[in-house]
C-alpha cells in the first residue's frame, strides 16, 4: 500500500509445515517500510508454538550521486527461546553492511560486513547474529556464495563458524571486454568478529577470477577460478582450497 510517498508491505510465509494436528510450524511475518531512498524492513520468525522468537529490524539507506551509489543496512537481531537446555535465552545480535559501487564502463565494488559474535560467559544472555536466510553473504566462490553456490571449508555465512560472527572485506570488479565477453574478479579477507578457543580470529583469504561470454541471445558461458588461503590455526589441519568451475546457461 502507497501512502503518498511511504509504501508499506506486508506479508506472511510458511517455512515449514510440521504436525497438522500440532503448533509446531516455522512461520514468518514481515512489515516494510520503504520512502525514496531510506527504509526499514522488519521480520518476525516464529516456531515451537511460539516458544522461539527470533525478530529483525533492518533500517537501511541508499544514496546515489552520478556514477558512484552507498548501500549502508544496520541490523538488529532480538531472540528469545524458551526452555532450552541452558533455560531460557535471550539474544541480542547485531551488524552493518555497507557497500560502496563505481558504474560506469567497468562495475567496482568495496563491501565492509561486521556482525556479532558469542563472546559472553552467560548461557542464558548471547549476542550471536542470527539470519532468517541468506541475504548477508558475500560472493567469494569458496569463502562464500558465488556464481556457482559453492561451499568450501564450512558454512561462512553472518553467524560465521561456530557462532563467532564474520568480519568480511571484499573488492569486487567487472570489465566488459567486447559485447559478448566480460572479465570479472574478487578479492575477499575474512575474520571471525569474536576469537576462537585457541585466539584466532583470522580465516583466511581468497582471489577469484573469472569471465562471461555471451555466445547468443540467452545462452551463455561462465568460467570461474578460485584459490582461497586458508589460516590453518583457525581451522585446524586446513589445506588452501582451489577451484575451477564452468558452467553453461540457457534462460528461457
Amino acid at each position: 500500500k502507497n501512502f503518498r510517498n511511504l509504501n508499506v508491505e506486508l506479508g506472511t510465509a510458511k517455512f515449514e509445515e510440521n504436525k497438522l494436528h500440532k503448533d509446531d510450524d516455522v512461520d514468518i511475518f514481515f512489515l516494510n517500510f520503504i520512502k525514496n531512498k531510506y527504509g526499514i524492513h522488519n521480520i518476525l520468525r516464529r516456531s515451537e508454538g511460539g516458544d522461539n522468537i527470533d525478530v529483525w529490524f533492518m533500517p537501511y539507506f541508499i544514496h546515489k550521486m552520478n556514477e558512484i551509489s552507498l548501500d549502508i543496512t544496520i541490523i538488529y537481531n532480538y531472540g528469545n527461546y524458551i526452555e532450552t537446555a541452558a533455560g531460557d535465552v535471550t539474544n541480542n545480535g547485531y551488524g552493518v553492511d555497507i557497500k560502496a559501487t563505481y558504474e560506469n564502463h567497468c562495475t567496482a565494488s568495496l563491501e565492509f560486513l561486521y556482525t556479532s559474535g558469542e563472546d559472553e560467559d552467560d548461557s542464558e544472555s548471547t549476542t550471536i547474529f542470527k539470519t532468517a536466510g541468506e541475504h548477508y553473504c558475500n560472493g567469494l566462490e569458496i569463502f562464500g556464495r558465488g556464481t556457482f553456490d559453492n561451499f568450501g571449508a564450512g558454512w561462512f555465512g553472518p553467524e560465521g563458524k561456530d557462532n563467532l560472527g564474520l568480519m568480511n572485506i571484499s573488492l569486487s570488479g567487472s570489465y566488459p571486454i567486447n559485447n559478448m565477453m566480460t572479465a570479472k574478479a574478487m578479492l575477499g579477507y575474512l575474520n571471525s568478529s569474536v576469537e576462537n578457543a585457541d585466539g584466532e580470529s583470522n580465516m583466511g583469504m581468497e582471489v577469484d577470477l573469472g569471465i562471461t561470454c555471451n555466445i547468443y541471445e540467452e545462452l551463455t558461458f561462465d568460467l570461474v577460478g578460485a584459490s582461497a588461503s586458508v589460516n590453518e590455526d583457525f581451522f585446524g589441519d586446513s589445506d588452501s582450497l582451489y577451484e575451477v568451475t564452468g558452467r553453461f546457461q540457457y534462460k528461457f
